[in-house]
């Protein structure tokens, strides 16, 4: 059961400020929530940290890292197809261009 239950709760981290909530992409923790300071990395932060999520079961451990690593790489490869898809419409619009100015 989580430690947190909603946006109504407030917690201030050491150094007065509001925590924020931050998701962990650690191994161990991916996708467990915490309270961190607000000012952090900046110097001076003041190391608020708590647990908003109960820890992961093992198989959630051990299965979201390889879910994660094939997402990023399914966004890479769309990346890149947006970039080759921007490529030809550019040369599509210098085809026409061309085409243009040979009809005249």
């Amino acid at each position: 059961m989580p430690l947190f239950s909603g946006a109504s709760t407030l917690v201030k981290c050491y150094c007065k400020r509001e925590a924020i909530v931050v998701t962990s992409w650690k191994e161990g923790n991916v996708g467990r929530r915490f309270f961190g300071c607000a000012a952090y990395p900046n110097i001076g932060y003041c190391k608020k940290f708590r647990w908003i999520d109960e820890p992961l079961c093992d198989r959630a451990r051990e299965i979201i890292p390889g879910l994660l690593k094939r997402m990023n790489e399914q966004k890479a490869e769309i990346k890149k197809a947006q970039d080759i898809a921007k490529k030809f419409e550019e040369m599509l619009n210098v085809l026409e261009c061309l085409n243009g100015r040979l009809e005249y």
